[in-house]
Formats: structure tokens, sequence, C-alpha cells
């Protein structure tokens, strides 16, 4: 052998730390932004009166200048419990009955009449 040893640059215990110290920084620098995106997604939601969910919020902060991603707006909001208010669904009350028979069509669809009062609707 020419007196290499087998051991990469990599696997040296200074370069580990090295590598450990670059990724620390932006790990902080990368929670600091989340609590900034999270302060944004609580304005607009404040702003919506609770009701924007996931699909509006990132929208709205497109309207507003900041480009949010969906997923990311998603997982903020699950970890700091943002919860959009779900609106009930519209109830109808009154339903058509299938089995009835139509009405019949005593003016054969003509409304033209002589004089005024002769057909009514």
């Amino acid at each position: 052998m020419s007196g290499k040893s087998n051991m990469s640059k990599r696997d040296t215990p200074e370069f580990k730390r090295d590598a450990v110290e670059l990724v620390r920084p932006a790990a902080a620098a990368r929670q600091r932004t989340e609590d900034e995106l999270a302060e944004k997604i609580r304005e607009i939601h404040a702003a919506s009166r609770g009701a924007y969910g996931v699909p509006l919020v990132p929208a709205a902060a497109q309207r507003k200048g900041h480009g949010i991603n969906r997923k990311k707006v998603d997982r903020i909001r699950r970890e700091r419990d943002i919860r959009g208010i779900t609106r009930r669904k519209r109830r109808h009350l009154t339903k058509q009955d299938a089995k009835a028979t139509p009405a019949p069509d005593l003016v054969s669809r003509d409304f033209t009449a002589a004089r005024p009062g002769m057909k009514l609707v």
C-alpha cells in the first residue's frame, strides 16, 4: 500500500464536529422563520374571523405578497393548534316527493289571453 488509510475525510471527528456546527445555526434560523410564518398565519386566520383553513391561508398570503407553501401552512397550523371553524351544511327542510304526480297543464302552455283576468296562473 502507498500509506493511504481506509478512513475518508468524512470519518474524522473534526469533520463531523464542523458539520454539526454548520447545521445548528441553520436550524435556529429555520425556527425563527417558521415563527414569523406562524405569526403571519395567525394574522390571516384572525382577519378571517377564524374561518380560513389550509386552502385559503396560502392564497391570502399570496395576495399579501408572502409566498407560503400549502404543506408548510398545514404543518405549522397543526403544530400551533390553529384551526379553522367548520361551517354547518345548509339543511333543506322541504323535500320534493318523487312519487307525486305532476300538476295537470290546464292552459296547455299557452299564456296569451284575449282580455285581462282570463288566465290566472
